[in-house]
């Protein structure tokens, strides 16, 4: 079984066993360490740094075209979630932000969660962006590759959202999620795994960018104006 097959049979236990903490404890940790841990693992198997190169394949037509997509999948996101819908903004991570004291009490991809602790935030920071790269080959591996036309694409797309839903994310987000997996498909289907991968690679890059400036830089500016 791939590392990738481990963590996934694996992960419905770990989010179960992270949430029977966090939530008497009252405490973002035990996410944190939920997201670290498969991380860590990855990182060391990956130490050798040959995924790196892909970062030095960006070029200026792929960057723009990535943000653009970014920003368009968020702002739908956006769009859907603003609509407050119990169901639609209903993700597991929202048991844990109530607990928490998050004040939306909302749900989100809880990658974005080791960035909400101090401590954590650079270390973590440094080692996602050092694994990025092989985790969207991963996951172009498993829902882009052989895919056969655009009915195939659609229903990989489709899946491909719905294996966020174990991220935490809300329900909201599979429409916007679905259609960025087109846009990748779009991408496979001119080039291949290697070229969705530099375009998804591109495309997270912009996603964590926006979670660096929402979780850590704009509550230190805001704390400092304060």
């Amino acid at each position: 079984m791939t590392f990738e097959g481990r963590v996934g049979w694996a992960w419905p236990w770990m989010v179960g066993t992270a949430v029977i903490f966090a939530v008497p404890l009252k405490s973002l940790w035990p996410i944190a360490l939920l997201v670290l841990l498969p991380l860590v693992v990855r990182g060391w198997y990956m130490r050798h740094g040959r995924q790196l190169r892909m970062y030095r394949e960006f070029t200026a037509g792929v960057l723009a075209e990535a943000l653009l997509a970014a920003v368009v999948v968020t702002s739908i996101g956006v769009s859907i979630l603003s609509l407050r819908v119990p169901l639609l903004n209903w993700g597991w991570f929202s048991v844990v932000a109530r607990a928490t004291g998050d004040a939306s009490g909302g749900a989100t991809n809880v990658v974005v969660v080791p960035l909400e602790i101090p401590l954590l935030a650079v270390p973590f920071l440094l080692l996602l962006l050092w694994v990025l790269p092989d985790l969207a080959a991963a996951e172009e591996r498993v829902f882009r590759l052989g895919t056969r036309g655009w009915l195939d694409g659609l229903w990989r797309s489709v899946v491909f959202a719905m294996a966020h839903l174990v991220m935490g994310i809300p329900i909201g987000a599979l429409l916007p999620l679905t259609l960025a997996g087109l846009w990748m498909t779009w991408r496979y289907f001119r080039g291949g795994a290697e070229r969705s991968t530099r375009y998804h690679l591109a495309y997270n890059l912009c996603l964590v960018g926006v979670a660096v400036l929402v979780f850590v830089l704009l509550p230190l500016a805001l704390g400092e104006a304060l």
